[in-house]
């Protein structure tokens, strides 16, 4: 698979370059709010997704595979302090202040919400699929077995 690095530059902007090439820049996204409080690389390196740095907002997920990149805007304004891609790719987790989103992001679509007691502020997948570890606002950290459809 491409191996890809990410630079996150002023006014919201993601630089992407392939580490083959590291002072070649392969191309730009920007978040319409100019303003980035987390990004995530999917594993095969295929889709970027980047949260706004407010409270309310709609995350941006851009699938890298089209020239330029398509940007896709996640069906929720509850903004999110981190995300995480399945290890297939094809859904995002979103910890937002309400719990986490998993978003089908192709298709713009949330398939479920965990309801969490407080405000999520991160998140990390277990490379099987089946096991998020999450952290709360007051340090705790968690780890919930997810159901199937995060594979």
């Amino acid at each position: 698979s491409l191996q890809i690095a990410v630079n996150l530059r002023d006014e919201g902007i993601l630089q992407v370059f392939e580490l083959t090439n590291p002072t070649k820049l392969r191309t730009e996204c920007q978040h319409p709010s100019r303003m980035v409080s987390s990004f995530n690389l999917s594993t095969d390196g295929q889709a970027l997704a980047a949260l706004p740095n407010t409270q309310t907002g709609s995350g941006i997920v851009w699938d890298l595979t089209e020239t330029p990149p398509r940007a896709y805007r996640l069906a929720s304004e509850s903004g999110g302090f981190d995300c995480v891609f399945s290890p297939s790719g094809a859904l995002l987790f979103v910890a937002t202040r309400y719990g986490i989103e998993i978003h089908h992001w192709a298709s713009q679509r949330i398939l479920r919400t965990i309801p969490y007691p407080g405000s999520v502020n991160g998140l990390v997948l277990h490379p099987d699929g089946q096991h998020l570890a999450t952290v709360n606002g007051n340090g705790t950290v968690y780890i919930l077995r997810l159901p199937e459809l995060a594979k």
